[in-house]
Formats: structure tokens, sequence, C-alpha cells
């Protein structure tokens, strides 16, 4: 049972990991011609952002959400929000860091998991008669 655990929170982390933070880092892919003009990489990222196409809805969702927070808290704390944080490349920074604690996470659950199999393990002596 722990090792389909161990699995599933594996294939989790990759799956954030090599899916979710790219998309997050490129704006979710909502404006290509910010990602491909402001890197060498512009072909190759280019084509990438083409293969994310289908995430654009949560993209959008998730884009607003992070707008609407920051925008909150900059009126209770009194600041005047800067309408830069509307660029999806900038709140695509925010949603990184919230997928890459949730790889670590669930990596580090999995690390505990198979630490604490590899401790039961060492601690059975053979009895002697």
């Amino acid at each position: 049972m722990k090792g389909i655990i161990i699995c599933i929170l594996a294939l989790f982390t990759l799956g954030l990991s090599l899916v979710f933070q790219p998309w997050a880092e490129l704006g979710f892919c909502l404006d290509p011609k910010d990602i491909t003009t402001a890197s060498l990489l512009g072909p190759p990222l280019h084509a990438l952002a083409d293969a994310y196409s289908g995430l654009k809805g949560l993209g959008l969702k998730m884009q607003a959400q992070t707008v609407d927070q920051l925008t909150e808290e900059a009126h209770e704390n009194g600041v005047k929000p800067d309408p830069e944080w509307r660029n999806p490349v900038l709140s695509g920074d925010y949603a990184y860091v919230y997928f890459m604690s949730f790889a670590l996470v669930a990596a580090a659950i999995a690390i505990i998991l198979i630490g604490r199999e590899d401790a039961e393990e060492k601690t059975v002596l053979p009895v002697k008669k």
C-alpha cells in the first residue's frame, strides 16, 4: 500500500514540476508575445506556449484570482495597486510558487514514507534461540 502511495505522490510531483510550473512561469501562456520577445529562446518557448493552449481557461481564472488577491491586499495596506499586476507573466510567478510548494510537500511526504519503511525493516532483529 505504501508503494502505491509513494508512486502516486511521485507522479503528482513530476506532473506539477514538468507541466504546471513551466506553464505558470510562462504567464499561463496567455500572451505568447510576452514570452517570445523577452528571451533568446523565443521559438522553442512559442512552441511550448502552443502546447499549453488547452489550459487557457484555467490560466485566466488563476490570473484573475491572483490579481484580485494582490489588489485586495494592497487596498488593505493603503497601497495604490500597480497596473502591471494584470500582466500574466507577473501573476504567473505567484502561481509558480504555489505549484512548487505543492510539489515539495508531496515529495517530502513520499520521502518520509520511504524513510519510515526503511527504518521499520532495519529495526527487526533476528531472534536467537
